[in-house]
C-alpha cells in the first residue's frame, strides 16, 4: 500500500533517467521517507496538476517581467506537444522533456532552445511550489545543441548609409549641452572613419593635436581597449 502510495505521489523511477543508479535510487529513497512521513501523519493529499496547469500558475508565482511571459508563452506553444500538456505533472518522463527540446533544437538557435529549457524548468518550479513533490526533469540531462544554422547579417555599411543617419545624428543631440558635444565628436569621428579608413580603436583614441588642419594630417600614436 505505501509503495502504491509512493508511485502515485511522486511517479516511477527509472535507471535510465539518472547519471548513475546511485543517483536514482538516492533520489528514489528520498522521496519514499517523504511519503512515508506524509502518510503516518496523515497529511497525503494527492493534488492533479497537468502540465499546462502549472505553466499557467508560474505566470502568477515568478512575476515575470510582460516581455517574457509573451515570449515564454510563444515558447510554451511550439516546444510542448498538446497531448503532453494535459498530462499529470507527476507522469512526465525525463525522456519526453528531452524529446521535445531535441525537436526544438532542430529549427531553433541554441539560445532559443536554452531559453526552451528554462520554460520547462519553470513548470517543474511551480509543481512543487503547489506542494507536488515532482522531479525537476531538466536537471537530469545536458542542453541539446542546435542543428539551426542561422544566417549572418549583413553589417556592410555603404556611403548613402552613413550620410543619411548622420543628419539625424545631429537632431538627436540637438538642444542639450552636454549631449551635442558627445554627438559631435561623434559625428566627426564616423567620417573621419569612412574617409580616412581608421579603425575605430584609432579614431577614438585621437587628440585634437593629432588632427592638423593646415597640413591635412592625421597622426596616429594611439590606439584604445574598448
Amino acid at each position: 500500500k505505501d509503495g502504491k502510495n509512493i508511485v502515485k505521489r511522486f511517479g516511477r523511477f527509472y535507471y535510465s533517467e539518472y547519471p548513475s543508479n546511485k543517483d536514482c535510487m538516492d533520489q528514489a529513497i528520498e522521496c519514499r521517507n517523504k511519503a512515508l512521513e506524509e502518510i503516518k501523519e496523515n497529511r497525503v493529499v494527492f493534488t492533479v496538476l497537468t502540465v499546462d496547469d502549472c505553466f499557467q500558475a508560474s505566470k502568477d508565482l515568478l512575476l515575470d517581467s510582460i516581455k517574457t511571459k509573451k515570449k515564454h508563452n510563444f515558447t510554451y506553444n511550439r516546444l510542448i506537444p498538446k497531448e503532453l500538456r494535459n498530462t499529470d505533472i507527476t507522469k512526465v518522463t525525463t525522456e519526453q522533456v528531452k524529446q521535445t527540446l531535441n525537436k526544438y533544437a532542430k529549427d531553433h538557435s541554441h539560445n532559443a532552445v536554452k531559453n526552451a529549457k528554462t520554460v520547462w524548468h519553470q513548470i517543474f518550479q511551480t509543481a512543487a511550489m503547489k506542494e507536488i513533490p515532482v522531479i525537476d526533469r531538466t536537471t537530469l540531462f545536458k542542453l541539446p545543441k542546435s542543428k539551426f544554422v542561422p544566417e549572418k547579417r549583413d553589417l556592410r555599411c555603404t556611403h548613402e548609409d552613413i550620410h543619411d543617419f548622420l543628419p539625424y545624428l545631429l537632431k538627436y543631440g540637438a538642444g542639450y549641452n552636454k549631449s551635442i558635444q558627445r554627438v559631435k565628436c561623434l559625428w566627426y569621428g564616423i567620417q573621419i572613419m569612412e574617409y580616412e579608413g581608421l579603425r575605430p580603436q584609432e579614431t577614438f583614441a585621437l587628440h585634437r593635436a593629432d588632427i592638423d588642419l593646415k597640413t591635412m594630417t592625421i597622426r596616429i600614436i594611439h590606439s584604445v581597449g574598448s
